[in-house]
């Protein structure tokens, strides 16, 4: 998917924040990052922005912006990353678009099981 330079600075502004977190929580990062040499594997057709996993926990990170949030390709994504048995999928969020995107995923009969929201974007 293409998006604006702007809105794609904020996009990997967001997934590095997220990413370099878990990190520091000791988990295993792959991130769709050029600073980092491992990237996510395909996923149900569909590639994440991170995959993390500590011990036996695995996580699936999509991070969106307020452009992206309802789009059909990040409902598919959705589809592919939450459908993962034994891992947790989580979406990192502008905070003035939560509610927006909250709401997309729960008509689209989504599970997050967790939202990370970012103020400065």
């Amino acid at each position: 998917m293409e998006r604006e330079k702007e809105e794609q600075n904020a996009h990997d502004s967001m997934l590095r924040t997220r990413a370099n977190n878990l990190k520091k929580e000791g988990y295993a990062v792959k991130a769709d990052l050029e600073e980092y040499e491992e990237k996510p594997e395909e996923i149900n057709g569909k590639i994440p922005d991170i995959t993390a996993t500590k011990d036996n926990e695995e996580i699936i990170v999509e991070v969106e912006t307020c452009e992206s949030c309802t789009l059909e390709h990040t409902k598919e994504q959705y589809e592919a990353f939450s459908s993962v048995s034994g891992a947790e999928f989580h979406v990192v969020i502008p905070e003035r678009c939560y509610e927006k995107a909250k709401a997309k995923a729960e008509e689209w009969g989504i599970k997050v099981d967790q939202w990370w929201t970012n103020k400065n974007y």
